[in-house]
């Protein structure tokens, strides 16, 4: 008889977006690697194994991954390893910071991007956990990560310069945002608005990479009011102190 030979072994580094239990003892994790992309893989009795999995399936850590590709289902694998090898605890230990990490997981996860873009979201992605896990501020690093997310699905917003005039925008000069024209607007193209149509662009005060900000949570707020969950859920399973969500200033 012919042994059936196995998939070849892949080993890559990356993060865990989310996971699912799958029947009994197996879980169903989704992750983000250097070398594959976006992918899921099946972790079988992944909850009954510390040795093969211990410490390595969970959010916010970098991965060493070893797996193999499954041969019925596209950009599905079986876990033969999974370990952490650095863990951001910086970012669970600050409610806004954990958040914009959640919220970075769920965009990731449902984003549509191939294998061609896994590098630059894999270094956007790890770029975003750092500074999230150094204490910046987590709107500013989520702003750069979204910034870098955009441009690679096709939109880059212009932010430095005014969309309709090309005037540099200091950075905390008052500014407004045109969705249809993708970019920010200067206060003498807003006062020029004003007078011609009656009607104006809203005001940011922090300048238009705070508006951006807003436009980009207000229109996925279902997503942030999910990273909220995330956030409330991981702190009642997790062991560490992490701060009660109501603890902190209000979101920006």
């Amino acid at each position: 008889m012919f042994a059936l030979s196995q998939p070849a072994l892949l080993e890559d580094e990356g993060f865990v977006l989310a996971k699912d239990l799958l029947g009994e003892d197996s879980l169903r994790v989704f992750y983000l690697t250097r070398k594959l992309g976006r992918w899921e893989g099946i972790a079988k009795k992944a909850r009954k194994s510390l040795r093969r999995f211990g410490g390595g399936l969970e959010p916010f850590c970098i991965l060493d991954v070893a797996c193999r590709a499954s041969k019925g289902q596209a950009n599905t694998f079986f876990l033969e390893r999974s370990k952490s090898r650095v863990f951001f605890d910086g970012i669970l230990a600050s409610k806004h910071a954990a958040m914009a990490g959640f919220l970075a997981n769920d965009i990731v996860l449902n984003s549509q991007l191939g294998p061609g873009e896994a590098l630059p979201l894999f270094s956007s992605y790890h770029g975003l956990l750092v500074a999230l896990d150094a204490g910046e501020n987590p709107w500013s690093a989520l702003l750069s990560f979204f910034e870098a997310f955009f441009c690679l699905i096709g939109i880059a917003p212009k932010l430095k310069r005014c969309v309709r005039c090309g005037s540099l925008l200091a950075g905390h000069s008052k500014a407004g945002l045109s969705v249809s024209e993708a970019g920010a607007v200067c206060p003498s193209c807003l006062a020029k608005q004003e007078r011609l149509l009656g009607s104006s662009l809203p005001l940011y005060a922090k300048g238009a990479q705070h508006a951006l900000v807003r436009f980009y949570l207000e229109h996925w707020q279902y997503r942030f009011d999910r990273a909220l969950l995330s956030y409330r859920v991981y702190r009642e399973v997790s062991n560490s102190s992490m701060p009660n969500p109501s603890e902190e200033g209000s979101f920006p």
